[in-house]
Protein backbone atom coordinates (compact mmCIF):
# COMPACT_ATOMS: atom_id res chain seq x y z
CA UNK A 1 0.00 0.00 0.00
CA UNK A 2 1.17 3.54 -0.45
CA UNK A 3 1.30 6.74 2.41
CA UNK A 4 -1.64 7.96 -0.17
CA UNK A 5 -4.19 4.62 1.00
CA UNK A 6 -2.88 4.81 4.64
CA UNK A 7 -3.73 8.37 4.62
CA UNK A 8 -6.83 8.31 3.39
CA UNK A 9 -7.49 4.66 5.34
CA UNK A 10 -6.90 6.96 8.50
CA UNK A 11 -9.15 9.69 7.58
CA UNK A 12 -12.44 7.04 6.82
CA UNK A 13 -11.79 5.69 10.15
CA UNK A 14 -11.60 8.40 11.98
CA UNK A 15 -14.56 10.00 10.27
CA UNK A 16 -16.13 6.31 11.07
CA UNK A 17 -15.31 6.84 15.33
CA UNK A 18 -16.09 10.07 15.31
CA UNK A 19 -19.75 9.01 13.67
CA UNK A 20 -19.88 6.02 16.46
CA UNK A 21 -18.99 8.06 19.45
CA UNK A 22 -22.28 10.39 18.13
CA UNK A 23 -24.03 7.45 18.24
CA UNK A 24 -22.98 6.59 21.57
CA UNK A 25 -21.56 3.21 20.10
CA UNK A 26 -18.08 3.42 22.46
CA UNK A 27 -17.00 -0.06 21.90
CA UNK A 28 -16.26 0.56 18.29
CA UNK A 29 -15.19 4.26 18.44
CA UNK A 30 -12.47 3.60 20.48
CA UNK A 31 -11.57 0.41 18.64
CA UNK A 32 -11.65 2.09 15.30
CA UNK A 33 -9.18 4.87 16.74
CA UNK A 34 -6.51 2.97 16.94
CA UNK A 35 -6.73 2.15 13.12
CA UNK A 36 -6.36 5.80 12.59
CA UNK A 37 -3.03 5.72 14.87
CA UNK A 38 -1.75 2.58 12.67
CA UNK A 39 -2.67 3.87 9.42
CA UNK A 40 -0.85 7.27 10.01
CA UNK A 41 2.36 5.76 11.44
CA UNK A 42 2.24 3.52 8.26
CA UNK A 43 1.83 6.10 6.05
CA UNK A 44 4.82 7.96 7.58
CA UNK A 45 6.71 4.67 7.22
CA UNK A 46 5.61 4.34 3.76
CA UNK A 47 6.92 7.48 2.49
CA UNK A 48 9.85 6.38 1.24
CA UNK A 49 9.42 3.02 0.55
CA UNK A 50 10.32 1.60 4.01
CA UNK A 51 10.45 -2.18 3.22
CA UNK A 52 8.40 -4.27 5.71
CA UNK A 53 5.58 -1.71 6.57
CA UNK A 54 3.29 -4.84 6.17
CA UNK A 55 5.30 -7.21 8.56
CA UNK A 56 4.89 -4.20 11.65
CA UNK A 57 1.50 -5.89 11.95
CA UNK A 58 -0.89 -3.71 14.66
CA UNK A 59 2.08 -3.12 16.74
CA UNK A 60 1.41 0.42 17.89
CA UNK A 61 4.21 0.63 20.34
CA UNK A 62 7.00 -0.80 17.45
CA UNK A 63 5.86 1.53 15.02
CA UNK A 64 5.70 4.49 17.07
CA UNK A 65 8.87 3.37 18.16
CA UNK A 66 11.97 1.87 16.45
CA UNK A 67 10.27 1.90 13.54
CA UNK A 68 10.04 5.21 13.60
CA UNK A 69 13.12 5.80 14.60
CA UNK A 70 14.71 3.77 11.95
CA UNK A 71 12.39 5.35 9.68
CA UNK A 72 13.84 9.40 10.87
CA UNK A 73 17.43 7.91 10.55
CA UNK A 74 16.93 6.73 7.08
CA UNK A 75 15.15 9.98 5.62
CA UNK A 76 15.26 13.12 8.18
CA UNK A 77 13.02 14.60 6.41
CA UNK A 78 10.44 12.53 8.09
CA UNK A 79 10.76 14.58 11.11
CA UNK A 80 8.73 16.79 10.32
CA UNK A 81 5.68 15.01 10.61
CA UNK A 82 6.80 14.01 14.49
CA UNK A 83 3.92 13.02 17.13
CA UNK A 84 4.06 15.39 19.89
CA UNK A 85 3.83 13.16 23.16
CA UNK A 86 -0.21 13.87 25.01
CA UNK A 87 -1.49 11.23 27.46
CA UNK A 88 -4.46 10.33 25.02
CA UNK A 89 -2.44 9.53 22.17
CA UNK A 90 -0.19 7.70 24.25
CA UNK A 91 -1.97 5.37 26.12
CA UNK A 92 -3.72 4.95 22.95
CA UNK A 93 -0.24 3.86 21.25
CA UNK A 94 0.82 1.93 24.40
CA UNK A 95 -2.74 0.06 25.19
CA UNK A 96 -4.47 -0.49 21.60
CA UNK A 97 -5.10 -3.80 19.96
CA UNK A 98 -7.20 -5.11 17.62
CA UNK A 99 -8.22 -7.64 19.50
CA UNK A 100 -10.69 -5.53 21.27
CA UNK A 101 -13.03 -6.03 18.48
CA UNK A 102 -13.90 -8.94 20.65
CA UNK A 103 -14.70 -7.24 23.89
CA UNK A 104 -18.14 -7.66 25.54
CA UNK A 105 -20.58 -5.23 24.28
CA UNK A 106 -21.16 -2.13 25.90
CA UNK A 107 -17.90 -2.14 28.28
CA UNK A 108 -15.96 0.93 27.18
CA UNK A 109 -16.86 3.90 28.89
CA UNK A 110 -17.74 7.71 27.18
CA UNK A 111 -14.97 9.05 28.55
CA UNK A 112 -12.61 6.21 27.28
CA UNK A 113 -13.67 6.31 23.67
CA UNK A 114 -13.18 10.23 23.89
CA UNK A 115 -9.84 9.49 25.34
CA UNK A 116 -9.27 7.03 21.99
CA UNK A 117 -10.59 9.52 19.81
CA UNK A 118 -8.38 12.42 21.27
CA UNK A 119 -5.48 10.60 20.35
CA UNK A 120 -6.68 9.46 16.82
CA UNK A 121 -7.36 13.40 16.39
CA UNK A 122 -3.79 14.18 17.27
CA UNK A 123 -2.07 11.45 15.30
CA UNK A 124 -4.19 11.85 12.33
CA UNK A 125 -3.84 16.44 12.44
CA UNK A 126 0.16 15.48 12.97
CA UNK A 127 0.73 13.32 10.30
CA UNK A 128 -2.32 13.01 8.06
CA UNK A 129 -3.10 16.57 7.08
CA UNK A 130 0.36 17.44 7.40
CA UNK A 131 1.11 14.98 4.89
CA UNK A 132 -2.07 16.15 3.12
CA UNK A 133 -1.15 19.77 3.31
CA UNK A 134 2.59 19.19 1.96
CA UNK A 135 1.39 17.42 -1.08
CA UNK A 136 2.75 14.50 0.17
CA UNK A 137 -0.19 12.04 -0.20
Amino acid sequence: MSATTFISAAQKHLTDSSLLMDQKRFDNAAYLSGYVVECCLKALLDLDGMPSVKELGHELPLMAGNALMLGYALAPSRRRYNLTSTTDLDDLICNWGPDSRYGKENTTTPAFAESRLKGARAAYEQIGVAMILDGTT
